[in-house]
């Protein structure tokens, strides 16, 4: 891997920043009737873990995919905000 040495402090940031304009987590829950337990049953995971991605205000990617899978493309997982691991 090369590392490019002559990137500008700016230049560096922007590469690390993580795209949130879309739909957020909070947009998610809106959609499965506003409740997170709803939307908790529905991925198969703890209303806790979904009150922690609504918190972070991000998601997931393999709930990202389950996401835009249970709404039939109507939430895009590329358009949701991403836990980076």
């Amino acid at each position: 891997m090369r590392v490019n040495l002559n990137l500008t402090l700016r230049e560096m940031q922007m590469e690390n920043e993580e795209i949130t304009d879309g739909v957020s987590v909070d947009d998610v829950v809106a959609w499965f009737g506003g409740e997170q337990v709803v939307l908790a049953k529905k991925l198969g995971v703890t209303k806790a873990a979904v009150s922690y991605w609504v918190s972070e205000g991000k998601i997931p990617a393999n709930r990202a995919i389950q996401v835009e899978q249970l709404t039939q493309g109507a939430i895009k997982a590329v358009d949701l905000p991403i836990i980076k691991r």
